[in-house]
C-alpha cells in the first residue's frame, strides 16, 4: 500500500510540474501574440501615415490639429462618403461570401443547378 501511495505522490508532483511549466509556456506565449498585434497595428497606422503624407504638401510644417481638420472637411464631402461607403460594402460583401465558403453546412442546402 504504501508503494502505490508514494508512486502516486510522485507522479501527482510530476504533473503539477508540468502544469506549471505549461502555464509558464502559455504566459509567454499570451505575451508574444499581444507584441505581434501591437507590431501589426504600429506598422498599419505607419503605412497609412506615409500614404496620408504622400498626398499632402510640406507635412511637416502642419499640425496635428491642422491634419484633422483637412481630414474633417475631406471626409465630410458627400463623394468621399460614398465612395468609403461603396468600399465597405464590397469589403463586406468578400467577407460574407468567405464566410460561407469556410461553412460546409452552406453548401448542403444548395441545389445545384445543372440538371
Amino acid at each position: 500500500m504504501t508503494h502505490d501511495y508514494e508512486r502516486t505522490r510522485q507522479k501527482l508532483e510530476r504533473t503539477e510540474a508540468q502544469l506549471l511549466k505549461a502555464i509558464e509556456m502559455r504566459r509567454k506565449l499570451e505575451a508574444q501574440l499581444k507584441a505581434l498585434r501591437e507590431q501589426e497595428e504600429i506598422d498599419r497606422l505607419c503605412s497609412r501615415g506615409e500614404m496620408l503624407e504622400m498626398y499632402l504638401r510640406e507635412p511637416e510644417l502642419l499640425t496635428n490639429a491642422e491634419i484633422d481638420s483637412l481630414l474633417e472637411t475631406a471626409f465630410g464631402t458627400d463623394a468621399v462618403q460614398a465612395h468609403l461607403a461603396e468600399l465597405l460594402s464590397a469589403k463586406h460583401g468578400q467577407n460574407a461570401m468567405m464566410a460561407e465558403a469556410d461553412d460546409p453546412e452552406a453548401d448542403e442546402g444548395a441545389g445545384s443547378i445543372i440538371g
